[in-house]
């Protein structure tokens, strides 16, 4: 059987980007967008909103409608201090920021992402691997971003991966 890669985005914004060539190729059933491009790879996309809960039913839909395998793609708040706005990162680990502290909510098999890595390479697209956390609200001020980045180390702040992690 072939691969389904469900793909979780929380804005309608980053679904045109990732899926807006494909449209011909494309079903909808309910808020699921599926892609079978050419190719022995297809695709799911939900669009879910902003927020974690939210990201966790998008993935739970998603693996219903047969995706074997589940990312989180979407724009995020650069932590790490050598990073530069559009700087791609393949998360090696989606860490939740959450009222106990930080704890570890997912841990991506290492080959996929370095898989993915590599396919991004070979479509001219650079990638560093880190961490990446997940809040619970916005975090936009220098301060507060220096802060997380000191105590989890991640690399970039979002607001659903770790939904999509605990799915």
């Amino acid at each position: 059987m072939d691969p389904v890669i469900g793909v979780v985005v929380a804005l309608p914004s980053e679904l045109r980007a990732l899926a807006g060539s494909a449209r011909s190729d494309t079903e909808i059933k309910g808020r699921i967008l599926r892609v079978s491009p050419p190719g022995s790879i297809r695709f799911l996309y939900a669009q879910c909103g902003i927020g974690i809960e939210r990201a966790r039913s998008a993935a739970v839909r998603l693996v219903e409608e047969g995706a074997s395998a589940l990312a989180s793609v979407g724009l995020s708040g650069g932590l790490g201090p050598d990073l530069s706005p559009g700087d791609l990162i393949v998360a090696d680990a989606v860490l939740e920021a959450g009222p106990a502290g930080l704890e570890t909510v997912g841990s991506p098999d290492p080959s996929a992402s370095e898989q993915v890595r590599r396919s991004l390479a070979s479509a001219g697209l650079s990638a560093v691997t880190g961490a990446v956390v997940c809040s619970g609200r916005p975090v936009l001020e220098s301060e507060d971003k220096n802060s997380l980045y000191k105590r989890s180390g991640a690399l970039a702040v979002d607001m659903e991966s770790s939904g999509g992690a605990r799915a």
